[in-house]
């Protein structure tokens, strides 16, 4: 069946959570501002399941060209649903108050390129990890200030809002002028406009930003290594633990490999044949 992806969308007194936060066949999508509408419990239905994300982080979640959630995390999400016998819910919302949406039941899960980090495990529960990822540095093409990670100080550097790109450079490096932007891609554009002099980000998105974006680079040097895991409310650890029965399923199955051969390395024959088996979400 096509699949119908519900976009719910965050309430703009969750902005207040940021600190506890750190670093998609189907039928028309509906989108609008990420502040604008109110989301409803999701627990008013037990046949469907909610996940939160930001779908601003190609090639984890993002909307494609036809205006539907498709990517990485989509597929290991859609794989959740069908285990545990649901539908498929998914609420898109700022990348801060994704933690906040599980606290206050408005989703069951997150899944959204989230890093594993000790500040958001005192505030979630974790699963297994299900993809290992790294923080970069995006420079325009000839710059030669930005260097690596020792020139960052004095910089001005665009982060995407709550991700660990943005804690590592304010809290590891002591960058004083960050720019904060909900989407990656704002991130790039605000570099090119000269509003700032590097990004730092995930290496996966930095990969798409600059293979769709020219003038800019990613410089050699990784920054840091971390894991990206699903998230769940504190008292859910049931919830937990049959999502990670579902990562092992996909490990030993190729799921996931299959979905890194489509999403990771551009494979578009694997990406059509994982978006057509998406399930449906009812209205």
């Amino acid at each position: 069946m096509k699949l119908k992806k519900f976009l719910t969308f965050g309430i703009s007194a969750m902005m207040a959570f940021t600190a506890l936060t750190g670093c998609s066949g189907q039928t028309t999508t509906t989108t609008t501002d990420t502040e604008s509408a109110a989301v409803s419990d999701s627990s008013s239905d037990d046949n469907v399941i909610t996940m939160a994300t930001n779908a601003a982080f190609e090639p984890f979640e993002y909307v494609d060209d036809n205006n539907h959630i498709v990517g990485y995390d989509i597929v290991v999400a859609d794989k959740i649903a069908k285990s545990l016998g649901k539908e498929l819910e998914i609420q898109n919302i700022d990348f801060d108050a994704l933690i906040p949406a599980l606290s206050s039941g408005i989703a069951d899960f997150v899944i959204a390129g989230m890093t594993v980090t000790e500040e958001r495990q005192a505030n979630v529960l974790f699963s297994d990890p299900y993809f290992e990822a790294s923080q970069v540095i995006i420079v325009k093409d000839g710059d030669t200030a930005i260097t690596g990670a020792d020139s960052l100080a004095g910089a001005k550097v665009a982060v995407q809002e709550g991700t660990t790109g943005d804690i590592y450079v304010t809290d590891e490096l002591g960058v004083q002028t960050v720019s904060r932007f909900k989407k990656a891609v704002d991130c790039a554009q605000d570099l090119l406009a000269g509003g700032s002099d590097a990004v730092v980000i995930d290496n996966q998105v930095a990969q798409n930003l600059v293979s769709s974006t020219e003038g800019l680079v990613i410089l050699p040097e990784v920054l840091t290594t971390e894991e990206y895991a699903i998230a769940v409310d504190k008292d859910n650890a049931e919830l937990q633990a049959q999502i990670n029965e579902v990562l092992q399923q996909l490990k030993a199955d190729g799921t996931l490999d299959k979905a890194r051969q489509a999403y990771i390395e551009g494979d578009e024959a694997v990406q059509a044949e994982l978006e057509a088996d998406l399930s449906t979400v009812t209205e």
